[in-house]
């Protein structure tokens, strides 16, 4: 009985415990018990855990994780189809899957690639933004008004300058003595300007350096609008000349017949306006300049040299900018700049505001001082001609002013008009079928 004693229950528990810590030692990944009340069972090995339930808990598992990974993605899928809608709503593109991320599939891609044209073109300026083919509603009502109060602006001097007594007198002291009065130093200006040859010339090579840009830039609206402007300009100046009366009021003046509007100031600033409309933004503020100075010259010239009145000159630069206004509401397409090349010009802002303030400050000090020498409108006094002089040739410089940086802020607008596409150009065209054969292989 010495050799061969019977095992006792505490003999039985630790050897049950030792084969338990060697099972859990052999396996590699032991199998985490439920948060349950403890047990005083032992914990299973792995392999005993029936086949068909460790299936199922891998299924459930994989499950899972395709289902974590899809929700992750939902946010970057819903990018992607805003992306997609914002390019079509720029252009049309032919069918496509229901998101980006169906897109790069095979089947997807052979489905667009058969829709697209055959030689794939980069898209132009047929997208759907309206400011592409047209300027804004309010540019548009902008230049019809101004356009209107500069028209009945230039009737308004020509009643006061021509149906009243006072508009005579002043008209007819500034005809007499505005040569004897003007600088020595402009004279040869003078002369020149009073040349019709020179004039005509000059006016020609404006329009042909017009013309010239417009095709170039491939303008064609934009030609037909400056064609017609052109037209009802002269047209304009020829017949008023021939059907505006003008009554004798005072018989002692010295020429009673009609002169205005001024045909060579109609001309002159017709020629100026289609400059300043025909030229790329770039050089629109120096157009602006140019056109004014040239303007200027020519309606300061016709006076002095006795052919016109100073309110001939101004009724015809205010009513080629009316003209000029109008013709600009009907910008359209080509008429304006290409898509993507459009900028807020610092340039046009700051020469035709300068030019905006100019010409109203002027012809505010015009009013004063024909305010001022009313009262000695009759003597003909030093005092009085040297003011009627001054403020005749301020109130056409001014007038020119005023209407040349009008015209150069409302091309700005209705040729420019500010948008995405405007700023940076059309987005790139589909892909063509042959790229997705040659990434497929």
């Amino acid at each position: 009985m010495s050799d061969f004693q019977t095992p006792t229950d505490s003999d039985a528990i630790e050897s049950s415990s030792g084969t338990a810590e060697r099972a859990a030692a052999a396996s590699p990944e032991p199998v985490p018990t439920p948060e349950a009340a403890p047990t005083s069972q032992p914990v299973p090995a792995p392999d005993s855990i029936p086949t068909a339930a460790r299936v199922e808990q891998i299924a459930r598992d994989v499950d899972d994780d395709l289902n974590a990974t899809t929700a992750s993605m939902e946010p970057v899928r819903a990018a992607a189809d805003d992306d997609v809608d914002r390019t079509q709503a720029f252009a049309p593109v032919p069918a496509s899957p229901a998101s980006a991320a169906d897109a790069f599939t095979p089947q997807a891609s052979a489905d667009t690639s058969a829709s697209l044209p055959a030689s794939a073109t980069p898209i132009d300026e047929t997208l759907k933004d309206p400011l592409l083919r047209a300027p804004r509603t309010s540019s548009v009502v902008l230049c019809v008004v101004f356009g209107l109060l500069f028209v009945a602006a230039a009737g308004l001097v020509w009643w006061v300058a021509v149906r009243t007594t006072t508009g005579q007198e002043y008209d007819d002291l500034v005809w007499e003595t505005l040569k004897d009065g003007f600088p020595a130093a402009l004279g040869p200006l003078a002369e020149f300007f009073t040349r019709s040859t020179y004039v005509i010339g000059l006016i020609i090579i404006i329009g042909i350096v017009s013309v010239l840009m417009v095709v170039v830039r491939r303008r064609w609206l934009l030609l037909i609008q400056l064609i017609g402007f052109a037209l009802a300009s002269f047209l304009a100046g020829f017949l008023l000349k021939g059907v505006l009366p003008r009554p004798t009021l005072d018989p002692t003046l010295a020429n009673p017949s009609n002169t205005s509007p001024s045909g060579h100031s109609v001309a002159a600033f017709a020629a100026a306006a289609v400059l300043v409309m025909a030229v790329p933004m770039s050089l629109r503020a120096i157009a602006s300049v140019v056109g004014f100075l040239f303007a200027s010259s020519v309606g300061i010239s016709v006076v002095v040299g006795k052919w016109h009145r100073p309110s001939d000159v101004i009724v015809a630069f205010l009513l080629v900018t009316g003209l000029a206004l109008i013709t600009m509401a009907f910008t359209r397409a080509s008429g304006m700049d290409k898509a993507g090349a459009r900028r807020s010009s610092a340039s046009v802002q700051i020469v035709s505001t300068v030019m905006l303030v100019a010409g109203v400050c002027g012809l505010l000090f015009t009013g004063y001082l024909v305010w001022q020498l009313l009262s000695g409108l009759g003597s003909q006094e030093a005092w009085t001609v040297s003011a009627a002089q001054g403020s005749a040739m301020l109130a056409i410089m001014s007038t020119a002013c005023l209407g040349l940086g009008v015209i150069s802020a409302l091309r700005q607008i209705t040729a420019s008009p500010l948008s995405a596409v405007g700023l940076v150009g059309a987005p790139p065209a589909p892909p063509a079928a042959s790229q997705f054969s040659t990434n497929e292989s």
